[in-house]
Formats: structure tokens, sequence, C-alpha cells
């Protein structure tokens, strides 16, 4: 295997605790890999960048000259400058069918701006989104007119077996269009056609001039997928969805819990 000179880091279920904190020591092993090996890292998440932020305060890559691919790769930012470097946007059109097709089918659509979700109505899944997020929530009555002011992606909530019914009709509708996948198994997210995490940190290891095969990746679920796949070294976690697991390249011996990204690369930079 050989060490790798960019990191992409999910949050959610990788990173993160089930606590939704970072320990010390994966804070210590990854500052050492920066500091020491010149490792390059990047978060890589479905969260908003307002949502990031603390995460990249706790991990210190305010400092320095890191990548944040922020909204499952609709947008790229600098995390010592906070400076837009590129962002994608749905269509309109597209943006408006998918909503219409939500709620044909029972279901409310949710945005993100600033640190904002923003709601087409309340819905069960509203308060555990600001809990995971750190987002305040506001609720849209005109969310068609909202929808013209061009979002990165669209999120409709809603039970696993709903969800994976939506999926099939939204792909029908408008999978030529746009990305459609489950990110979590409570959340069906729209992007725009052919972005997901995966052509975002291939952009971002473009920017550094590092091969794929030196791209290492770690990731739990769907929407980590299409960057388990085009990193050369793409890592799944213990506790990862099994579809993860299975076809990822690499594992984890341990979970979130127990610092099974700091293990991994502890492991094998052998510090």
């Amino acid at each position: 295997m050989k060490l790798p000179r960019l990191v992409a880091l999910d949050l959610d279920d990788t990173l993160l605790s089930d606590n939704l904190e970072i320990s010390d020591f994966t804070v210590a092993v990854i500052d050492f890999l920066a500091e020491v090996k010149g490792v390059h890292f990047a978060l890589s998440s479905g969260r908003s960048y307002e949502s990031l932020k603390p995460y990249i305060e706790r991990l210190g890559f305010q400092k320095r000259s890191f990548f944040c691919i922020c909204e499952n790769g609709t947008k790229i930012i600098k995390t010592d400058t906070a400076a837009l470097v590129e962002e994608y946007g749905l269509e309109f059109s597209v943006a408006l069918e998918a909503y219409k097709t939500g709620l044909e089918n029972g279901f409310t659509c949710q945005v993100y701006r600033d640190d904002y979700i923003i709601a087409s109505a309340e819905n069960p899944y509203s308060s555990d989104g600001r809990k995971l997020s750190g987002l305040k929530l506001k609720i849209e009555n005109n969310f068609e007119e909202l929808l013209k002011q061009n979002f990165l992606k669209l999120v409709f909530p809603g039970t696993p077996e709903r969800i994976s019914a939506l999926e099939e009709i939204m792909r029908e509708r408008i999978g030529d269009r746009a990305t459609v996948f489950i990110s979590k198994p409570f959340y069906l997210e729209v992007l725009p056609k052919d972005v997901d995490k995966g052509f975002a940190l291939s952009r971002v290891a473009g920017f550094l001039n590092i091969p794929e095969e030196y791209v290492m990746a770690f990731g739990d679920a769907m929407n980590d997928l299409a960057m388990l796949r085009w990193a050369g070294q793409g890592v799944a976690m213990k506790n990862g969805v099994p579809e993860i697991i299975k076809t990822s390249k690499f594992s984890t011996d341990y979970t979130n819990n127990e610092d099974g990204v700091a293990r991994y690369l502890k492991k094998i930079f052998n510090i």
C-alpha cells in the first residue's frame, strides 16, 4: 500500500463518535500526520459549511490550507480562508420537478443556507436535523418561490421504506438530469447531475496535483460510495452499512466510537 498524501474524512459515523465528538487521540494523530508527514486532509460531508466550522476548529484546520467538501460534494471551501473554491447548483427546473414529485408523494423538502435548514413544513425529522447539524430551522410556506434562489441540493426526509420508494420514483422522473441517492436511511437527496463526493474529491486532488492512488478516503454510508470508489484507497468503517463494506477496498478494525480512523492511519503510517 502506498502511503496517502491526501486523506478525505467523512464526519458523521466516521470521524465523529455517536456523541458527535472527535477524541483527543484522533486530533493528535491527524495533527501529527499533517505537521510531520505533510499529509493533506479534506473534510467531506453532507453537512453545510456552517455545520462543519466547529470541527474545522477542533482539528486546527483553520490554520492549514486544507479543503472542505460540503453538502455531499456540491461545494468546496478552503479551511484556512473560508474562501469558496467551487460550487455546483441545481437547475431551477430540476429542483422544482423534484420538489413537486416529493410533494405528490407526501414528502416535505428542505434546503440549506448559511446557518439555517429551510423546510417546506414541519416534519418528524426537523428536530433531529437541528441537533445533528447545529443549524437553526426555518419553515418556508412558499417553497416553490424559494427554489428560484438556486440551492445546491434538496433533501427529503422520511422512513427508510418510504424513502426507498421515493428514490425509485425520483430516478424515473429526473434521474437523467440529477444525482439521486439515499445519504442516510432517513434522507433522500437530489444533487446536480454527476456531482457527488467522488467528483468533489477528484477536484481537490487535482488542485493539489495528487494522483488518485495516493488518495485515501474514509466513509460509512451510501453518500460516501462514490468517494470510496474514486479514491485509490477507499476505507469503509467497521460500523459502515453492508454495501459500503462489501464494495470498499479496505476497512477499519474499529468503529467510529473506537477512533477507527485514527487507529487505521496510525497503523499504516507506523506511528
